[in-house]
């Protein structure tokens, strides 16, 4: 049985935000898409990730109108495309994170969900 990665499993479609849009901006991203994280760009770096906004950041008494900037984490966990799913697995539970922005050698960018792993272990 082959080894799955994180290649296997991540999501490549994914959209994105800047620090300066609106937080229901983000807030309808995620509900439109049914995701619960999305990484933010900023147009000075292209699309190299500056942080992330998960459905947690968004709880709370934030308003619509703020910028992303206010709620988003500045933190970003990243892996290789070609990580193995229990490598990705164990950084999550070290950092106490659900989500990890995924890396490929184009530059070019994914995400991977604890929830992607659980859905991989089940099917």
């Amino acid at each position: 049985m082959p080894t799955l990665t994180v290649g296997d499993l991540m999501t490549e479609d994914v959209r994105t935000v800047r620090p300066n849009d609106e937080v229901k901006v983000a807030r309808e991203l995620l509900r439109d898409r049914g995701v619960h994280a999305v990484p933010v760009v900023d147009d000075e770096r292209g699309q190299e990730p500056v942080g992330i906004v998960t459905s947690t950041d968004l709880m709370g008494d934030v308003s619509d109108d703020a910028p992303v900037s206010v709620i988003m984490s500045t933190t970003i966990w990243e892996v290789p495309r070609g990580a193995t799913v229990g490598a990705a697995a164990s950084l999550m539970r070290h950092e106490r994170v659900h989500h990890l922005i995924v890396r490929d050698q184009n530059d070019g960018h994914g995400i991977i969900s604890s929830y992607d792993l659980l859905a991989a272990l089940t099917d």
